[in-house]
């Protein structure tokens, strides 16, 4: 039996047949194309640290000289134009004769050992002065001590004895450093006896007492106070002590630098 298809019926056949692959092939309206994938990212590179500017090291400066000791004005008498040559040849010959240490240049006044290095000090025979200028115009001797030494009065006199002239002890003043000699009992009684009454004096900032026991000698090494005393204030001060301590002689002295 043979089927009879008109073109109707094999329209609708068609059309039923391509309906499911058209509705595959179309997107539900309501949905969201599809979103493309993100582009690939580099990886960051990590930023660079500025470079630090290393600074500039400061220029080295040349030492500074080493300070000297104030400079000491003594008054004297009797110094005159043709004296003043004999005067300055006796003072610039003044020595001071001392134990140094050849690699530190530690300073003593006895035989010993240096107590930084452990050397052996070596005897020398050193100028006092760093500079010494007697001045008959105004009536005085001008000088600075070398460093770590001292100068006494009575040397002082004995130098300017050779050109006629003498100090003016009535108008001289110690002031700055000085050193007393003093002649008195041997006990260390005594001893602290001397150092308080000097202290309360009020004649000197710092009083430092250097015996030995048994000895009659006294070094004291002083700083002057605000107002320098005189020759005759500090010998005073002595005697006023008692038990027979006498003022012997007075000098100055140039602290030794550290470093």
């Amino acid at each position: 039996m043979k089927m009879q298809f008109n073109r109707s019926t094999v329209a609708v056949a068609i059309a039923l047949a391509s309906a499911p692959l058209f509705a595959m092939q179309q997107a539900p309206a309501n949905q969201e194309p599809p979103k493309p994938a993100p582009a690939k990212q580099e990886p960051a590179k990590p930023q660079e640290k500025p470079k630090q500017e290393t600074p500039a090291k400061p220029e080295a400066k040349p030492a500074a000289a080493p300070a000297r000791m104030a400079p000491v004005s003594i008054p004297v008498t009797g110094l005159t134009p043709e004296g003043i040559e004999k005067v300055k040849g006796s003072l610039t010959a003044l020595k001071q004769p001392v134990w140094v240490c050849p690699a530190c240049k530690e300073m003593s006044d006895a035989k010993g050992t240096c107590t930084a290095c452990k050397k052996e000090l070596t005897a020398e025979n050193l100028p006092v002065f760093a500079t010494v200028t007697p001045d008959a115009k105004a009536g005085t001797v001008n000088f600075t001590l070398a460093e770590g030494l001292r100068v006494n009065l009575s040397e002082l006199e004995r130098a300017l004895a050779t050109g006629g002239a003498k100090v003016d002890t009535a108008k001289l003043t110690l002031a700055g450093n000085s050193v007393l000699m003093v002649q008195g009992p041997t006990s260390e009684e005594d001893a602290k006896k001397l150092e308080t009454a000097l202290k309360s004096s009020k004649l000197f900032s710092n009083v430092q007492i250097d015996h030995k026991a048994e000895s009659r000698d006294y070094k004291i090494m002083a700083t002057a106070g605000e107002k320098a005393p005189t020759q005759a204030e500090i010998a005073k001060a002595v005697e006023q002590v008692g038990n027979g301590f006498k003022l012997v002689d007075v000098g100055w002295y140039a602290p030794k630098r550290l470093g």
